[in-house]
Parts: structure tokens; sequence; C-alpha cells
């Protein structure tokens, strides 16, 4: 039998856990509050360790060059999170992964020399997701997300230049992205709207959410906004007079229409871009240049407006001076040579969604003091290839 004596001491004992447990959950509140008002104050929860992360992650230029650089992985049962933080940190490539993904499904995937971009479409295809770019971060999520994300940010930059002088400063501004373990995504985008002067309208369409930390490079307020909403399948629109944004469901189809003044004639111009992109519009008229289209298209057409160099093969002139190469491959994953030969051709190689399953493939060919159409046929008519090829890409596409 107990005691009163036993039962007071229980009692306390009780009492005392209570008040353990309350104190902890109280730090713990307060730990996140301490972290998230970093965030939305524009620095860093975690201090130097953050400033030494947010420096790891390419940008500009180095970002679209490390795209094109060849990596090779194996992965055996390794969950989808995992396997996409550790590339990223490998490659200094943010990748962020929608909140609708499985991140603990398991990836049995190997690849040895593809371009990184190509390694990020096969393994988000190899999921059934798709994939974009939103600033100097690549978003993998459900395919009819991917398929407008990247447009639709371009979109609300666009739009934010039509903001008020003060406004229009600090939404232009990158900043980091970083948030602690446990965020909740409602939080993240008040305080993300908050911090540039904004109301918002329509935060209720945001469900309550849990999410892991996250580290990305500077983006803008329309790149942090988009991506933090896209797993919502929500966007976002300014009110007419600039002071708040409210939350709309993200469009199934996006374009954007932008107008150019080409250094050369414009007519050439378009003809080139229609060639690449037949799906775009392009008007030519009183040597201006009107396209619309998606993202992509927009950016390949300002490489070729902003004068980016004529780029010419490497190989070695023949005595009637035509450019010619000698090639021997023996059992080499198909993707790696022809990045390998892109890469000697000054090229950028973009591969065509349907051959996928063929990067892999050993393939062996030898060629002696052979142009580049016999080069590249060598290559890829066994396999079932062709190619396409102009002044900026060689694209690999089935063979007709």
């Amino acid at each position: 039998m107990r005691t009163a004596k036993h039962l007071r001491g229980s009692s306390r004992a009780a009492a005392g856990a209570v008040v353990r447990a309350s104190r902890a959950r109280v730090a713990l509140l307060l730990a996140q509050t301490i972290a998230f008002s970093a965030y939305c104050c524009g620095t860093s929860p975690l201090g130097g360790q953050a400033a030494e992360s947010q420096g790891r992650w390419k940008t500009g230029v180095a970002f679209r060059q490390q795209l094109d650089a060849l990596v090779g992985i194996r992965w055996s049962s390794n969950p989808v999170r995992a396997a996409l933080t550790n590339l990223a940190r490998n490659q200094g490539v943010a990748i962020f992964l929608d909140r609708r993904a499985d991140p603990d499904q398991k990836l049995e995937h190997t690849a040895n020399n593809l371009p990184l971009r190509t390694l990020i479409d096969d393994v988000a295809s190899q999921l059934q997701l798709g994939t974009c770019r939103v600033g100097a971060v690549v978003y993998v999520g459900p395919k009819e997300t991917a398929a407008v994300l990247g447009t639709v940010a371009a979109l609300k930059e666009d739009q934010t230049r039509q903001l008020p002088a003060a406004v229009r400063a600090r939404a232009s501004t990158a900043q980091p992205c970083v948030w602690p373990e446990l965020s909740m995504p409602r939080e993240l985008i008040e305080q993300c709207v908050s911090r540039v002067g904004l109301r918002l309208n329509g935060a209720d369409q945001v469900p309550h959410d849990l999410w892991p930390a996250v580290d990305l490079p500077p983006l803008t307020f329309a790149q942090r906004l988009s991506l933090l909403l896209a797993g919502f399948g929500l966007t976002f629109e300014y009110a007419d007079d600039g002071t708040a944004v409210r939350l709309v469901p993200l469009p199934r189809e996006a374009v954007l229409e932008r107008s150019y003044s080409p250094r050369g004639s414009a007519d050439a111009v378009a003809a080139r871009v229609v060639q690449r992109f037949p799906a775009a519009r392009v008007t030519a008229a009183a040597g201006k240049l009107l396209v619309v289209g998606p993202i992509e298209v927009h950016e390949a057409v300002e490489d070729l407006v902003h004068g980016a160099p004529r780029k010419t093969p490497t190989g070695k002139p023949s005595a009637k001076g035509t450019v010619v190469y000698t090639l021997r491959i023996e059992n080499k994953p198909l993707g790696g040579v022809v990045a390998a030969v892109a890469k000697r051709i000054e090229r950028e190689v973009r591969f065509d969604p349907r051959v996928s399953p063929k990067l892999q493939e050993l393939i062996s060919f030898e060629v002696k003091q052979a142009e580049l159409d016999e080069l590249l046929r060598s290559m890829l008519t066994p396999v079932g290839l062709d190619y396409r090829l102009d002044d900026e890409t060689l694209t690999i596409v089935p063979a007709q």
C-alpha cells in the first residue's frame, strides 16, 4: 500500500516532469522563432555555416556552365531527398524538391559522364516528375507544374518592375533563401510577403504543413514566392495599387511576350529562332523581334540578340580546308561521348526526352579524317538516333 508521503512525492515528480516538458517546448518554440526571425530579416539562423553554404551555390553563368558539366553517380536504394541533396552539394547547384514528391522513395540509378542537367532530368523522369529552373535553382516536381513554373516566375519578375519604387527595390534584391527544420509554409509565405512591404490576401489557401530545412542561393521576391507556392499549385498576383499580393491558382499554360532589337538582321535571327523552337511565335518588323514563348525560348533568344560568339568546330583542317576528326571509342556510355563531342565542337548539348533510355548504352566506333556529319552519324546511327545542329546547340533526337 502506498502511503500519503509516497503519493505526495509522486505528485511532485509528475508536476516536475510537466514543468520540464513545458520548458523544453518553450525552448524549442523560442529557438524556432529566433531561427525564423533571422530568415525573415535576411540573415541566417545558421550563422557562419550558412554564409559558407551560400558561397557554395553557383549562380549566373557559373550555374549554367555547371549544368553542362559531366558527372557520374551510382545510387542503390537511396532516398530521393537525400540523393538530390548530396548531388546538389557536390555540384554546387541548388535543387528544390516539391512537397508533393515522395522524399523517401528509393532511387536505383547509375550514370557515367552525363551532363548534370541530363542526369537531373533522367532522375525526375524515373520518378514521373519534371524539372525547370527558377533563378539559380533547379525545381523538381510534378510535370504540369514544372512545365509552367519557370515562365510564371519570369512573368512575376516583369510585373515586379511595375511596382512603386520602394517596393520594387526590396522585391528586386536577391536575398538568401534559408529556413530551419519544421518550418510552416504559410508562415514562410506570409513573412516573405511582409518582408518587402506588401500585404497578403488568400493565405488560407495554404494548408498546414511542416517542411524540412532548406538552403538555397539568393533569390528575388518573385523567385522565392514562386517556389514556396509551387507545391500547392498556386502563384500570386499584385494588386493594382502595388500594395498587396493575392494567391491564385497556377495556370496550366504560360508564355512570355518580349521585344528584342537584334544587332544584325531581325529576319535572320527570327529564322534561327523558328528553326530551333518551332512552337514559338516570332515576328520580325522594322528591325525589331517580337517573341512569344516560354522562358527557355527567351533565354536562347537573348544569347542570339546579345551577340553570343559564333561557335565553330575545333577539329583539324584537312588539305581541302574542311575540318575533320579522328576518333576511336570502345564501350563508352553514349551520353558521355555525345557530351564530349559537343564540348569539342563548342556546342551546348541537348537530348530529346525520348532518347534518355539510350544514353547509358555502351557504344564503339572509329572514324579517321571524318567530317563532322560522318562523325556524328557513326556515333548515333547504330543506336537509332539522329541529330540537329545549329550555331549554338547539338540536339540528339530519335531517328526518323
